[in-house]
């Protein structure tokens, strides 16, 4: 009887120790999975920044090619208008210079004819 009962009470025992170990390994893999989720969506969550990351970058550097040949044509823009204007102002400098001899011929023909005039009539009074 006394085999009988301890026989019992082990049984008993494995019993109840199996029911512990199996509540156990549910919660354990109740954690595992859980664990599991949370390791998705923070991988999941992590390559959404990198790509939005990847996206930013990639905008910002488009914007600033974009600004850089903006202003390199700007740039080439104002100095061609430079040079245009530079080249203008030569030819009116020139022009200047031209018409300045021009007239300074003029002066000094018209002088010439002034003084042979006056001496024409210097020699007719005298």
């Amino acid at each position: 009887a006394n085999i009988a009962k301890g026989t019992d009470e082990a049984s008993l025992a494995f019993r109840e120790g199996d029911g512990r170990r199996e509540r156990m390994e549910t919660r354990l893999i109740d954690q595992v999975a859980s664990l599991e989720a949370g390791l998705r969506e923070e991988a999941l969550a992590r390559e959404e920044g990198e790509r939005y990351a990847l996206d930013d970058r990639n905008s910002t550097r488009n914007a600033l090619q974009r600004e850089i040949s903006l202003r390199e044509d700007l740039a080439s823009r104002v100095e061609q208008a430079l040079q245009e204007e530079r080249q203008r102002e030569e030819a009116h400098q020139q022009f200047i210079l031209r018409h300045d001899e021009n007239l300074a011929s003029k002066l000094a023909k018209l002088e010439t004819l002034l003084k042979h005039e006056e001496e024409a009539r210097e020699k007719a009074l005298a």
